[in-house]
């Protein structure tokens, strides 16, 4: 796992691409490595089979994510949740890179 402060969607399912509500001073994190802004097809790369928290997204006019800052991965998702609602950010998208069971429903 690694926090970092500060081309298009094809196998990826966005879990959420909204606000989140009261980001915290960023003065207040520890960072584990320097900060990171990658593109999609390098965070497809770096992180595969893992949950990723993006946040000062650049999206398309559809809401893909084409870019933005790595704020926290993991190969558990509720572990990133549980990041998700500790960080706030102010703009975030979940992504997985991975592939999704048979079983599993997926609801957008």
């Amino acid at each position: 796992m690694t926090v970092f402060d500060k081309d298009v969607l094809t196998d990826v399912i966005v879990f959420g691409v909204g606000n989140l509500i009261g980001w915290p001073a960023v003065e207040g994190w520890i960072m584990k490595e320097a900060c990171h802004y990658c593109h999609y097809n390098e965070m497809k790369t770096r992180f595969p089979d893992e949950w990723v928290l993006v946040g000062n997204l650049e999206t398309d006019e559809n809401l893909q994510v084409l870019a933005g800052e790595i704020l926290w991965h993991t190969k558990d998702r509720d572990e990133l949740y549980r990041k998700a609602r500790e960080l706030r950010p102010p703009e975030s998208a979940i992504l997985f890179f991975g592939q999704i069971p048979d079983e599993v429903a997926v609801i957008l």
